[in-house]
């Protein structure tokens, strides 16, 4: 599928053969060869290992909780096989035969074997809400499992066990953040996560089950950790977003709003707690004017040194060489969504995670081979409007697609100057549009009555896109309807039930009400924008505790801060226990 009156992807170029499919929830047997036609799905490609010396690659895919194999010298899929009811990560152990995987639906890390002819799953373990990603610690017999909603990094030991392999919980460690990224440092006795959506960095303790710090920097949607110069450096790709700059057409024209960046950072000076985290750092812009590199999403450094940076809002893959050479920018696909390498660094396999493909991709140039893991049914109208919203060609000159604000349909929790209001002069706070689609008015001062007038508006005068037209708005409002609240960030407790007592008698349902907790309107909140505004809409309070700032321009760093430093709402004092009780009850909305 292409984006109406946008850039066109890389046509896919290969139809192959395929085998019957197990249904979902079948026990890991590998499917049965033979047949000319494989199950019309969507596979959804979202991470990517290679076994067997680099002749076959593993593709685990997110929706369909697949495995697709891939014979890499014969550039096609072989098998596919049925694992999970979804998969978020695959990460190869030492010993080369087996993997670890994770089932975000299910909550569980799997133990997979993977030997000619067959991939069985050899023990799984629940571990609770969200699981999204994994990190094999130095030996292979640890990992760290990152859970966004559930906001805590996991230690799980991978035992031998009656000639097998066992799954054991040996801690789970609260973030104050929604982690993604997990990367070992100093020989895995210390994990470097990273946050999901914003800029905070947590250096975690794994033996002690501490974290020892917790570090910001500048940016947001922090992807693709990976180390370089033998553990010495840090490699990221980030977001910026500049307070200062407007979503005027000057600003998004010259890249002074929205910035897309390959971020180093010396592993020492994010080890030591009492140093800037910046200190010897550099980063390199993926952006030209004229040619911007939206939604960097993953990266992998090769033996050469060369940085592959997946650039999942424009279709392409960025080689970054050293420092004077350019940037070289090659079409793979429509969103390439992970990076991994060969063994002698001279393909790099990207999967596109839109197309059900993989790329291979020669970083020192040459032909752009594609791989089909197989048919897909149409999309419905949701899967139209989450292409256009992860898709920059709806910005100008590829600056940013809505998911560069709104990762996961979340917010990255920094403030913008955007038209959205009116005027310019009074950054926002970047809302999330997690359970947002039936939550209008819309915008922070509710001057959108409907939220297709809001959608159009964000693609006309914050990314300065050509005006969308009736088919893209619907899609895309149909896709923002589709998301769904994230999950409470605590469960319920004597001191939560107290808490309902509180919100309750303060009145805070006066402007938090309903099944969304919100107003059809605007109030006075006692506090005044940059622009002389008092009056804003007040947010849904549903899954506030998984926020991390708070306010119409995010002056409030935490929930707490709202009550304790801001006041709000102006006239209604807190006792120290009603402020306890409170927060206990909101964190489990």
């Amino acid at each position: 599928m292409t984006i109406p009156g946008r850039r066109l992807p890389l046509a896919l170029g290969l139809v192959l053969a395929g085998i019957a499919v197990a249904p979902v929830g079948a026990a890991a047997e590998p499917p049965a060869t033979g047949g000319n036609e494989l199950a019309s799905r969507i596979r959804r490609p979202i991470a990517l290992a290679l076994s067997g010396g680099g002749t076959t690659l593993l593709v685990a895919n997110e929706r369909s909780g697949t495995i697709s194999v891939i014979d890499v010298p014969a550039g096609k899929r072989i098998v596919e096989h049925q694992v999970a009811r979804a998969l978020s990560d695959l990460i190869p152990l030492p010993d080369g035969v087996h993997y670890a995987a994770i089932d975000p639906e299910a909550g569980e890390i799997l133990l997979l074997e993977h030997r000619p002819g067959g991939l069985d799953v050899k023990a799984r373990l629940g571990l609770g809400p969200d699981p999204v990603r994994i990190a094999i610690l130095p030996g292979g017999r640890a990992c760290a499992v990152a859970s966004r909603w559930g906001r805590r990094l996991m230690i799980v030991d991978i035992e031998p066990a009656a000639g097998a392999r066992a799954l054991r919980l040996r801690r789970s460690i609260d973030i104050p953040f929604s982690p993604r990224e997990v990367l070992p440092l100093r020989e895995g006795n210390a994990v470097l996560v990273a946050d999901a959506f914003g800029g905070k960095l947590a250096i975690i303790d794994p033996l002690e089950g501490a974290i020892t710090s917790v570090r910001q920097i500048p940016g947001h949607n922090l992807r693709g950790l990976t180390v370089a110069d033998g553990g010495a450096t840090v490699i990221l790709a980030r977001q910026v977003s500049s307070r200062l700059a407007t979503s005027s057409f000057d600003d998004v024209h010259w890249g002074d709003l929205m910035k897309n960046q390959v971020l180093s950072l010396r592993s020492d000076a994010i080890l030591d707690s009492a140093a800037d985290p910046l200190r010897g750092s550099s980063w390199r812009d993926l952006d030209e004017v004229g040619h911007a590199a939206a939604d960097p999403e993953d990266l992998a450094v090769d033996s050469k040194g060369r940085i592959v940076v997946a650039l999942a809002g424009v279709g392409e893959v960025a080689i970054l060489g050293d420092r004077p050479a350019p940037v070289v920018r090659i079409p793979a696909g429509t969103r390439p969504s992970t990076v991994a390498l060969g063994p002698k660094g001279d393909l790099a396999f990207v999967a596109d995670v839109e197309e059900d493909a993989v790329m291979v991709v020669p970083p020192g140039g040459g032909e752009v081979r594609v791989i089909s893991l197989g048919p897909r049914p149409e999309p419905t109208a949701v899967e139209r409007g989450e292409r256009f919203f992860t898709s920059a060609g709806l910005s100008h000159h590829g600056w940013m697609s809505c998911r560069s604000c709104h990762a996961d349909g979340h917010t990255g929790g920094f403030s913008v100057d955007t038209f959205g209001d009116g005027s310019y002069g009074a950054p926002k706070l970047v809302p999330s549009l997690l359970g947002a689609g039936s939550t209008g008015p819309w915008g922070w001062l509710g001057n959108f009555r409907t939220l297709e007038d809001q959608i159009r508006a964000s693609v006309e005068t914050t990314m300065r896109g050509k005006p969308p037209d009736a088919r893209e708005v619907a899609d895309l409002a149909a896709y923002v309807r589709s998301l769904r609240p994230p999950p409470p960030l605590a469960v319920a407790s004597e001191a939560s039930g107290r808490g309902t007592l509180v919100f309750r008698s303060k009145k805070c349902a006066t402007c938090h009400a309903g099944l969304a907790l919100t107003t059809d309107g605007v109030k006075d909140v006692g506090f005044l924008d940059d622009a002389g505004n008092r009056e804003f809409n007040p947010p849904s309070l549903r899954g506030i505790g998984q926020r991390t700032r708070f306010l119409h321009d995010g002056r409030a760093s935490s929930l707490e801060a709202v009550f304790s430093e801001h006041k709000h709402p102006p006239g209604v004092g807190l006792t120290d226990l009603e402020l306890c009780d409170l927060l206990a009850y909101l964190r489990t909305l």
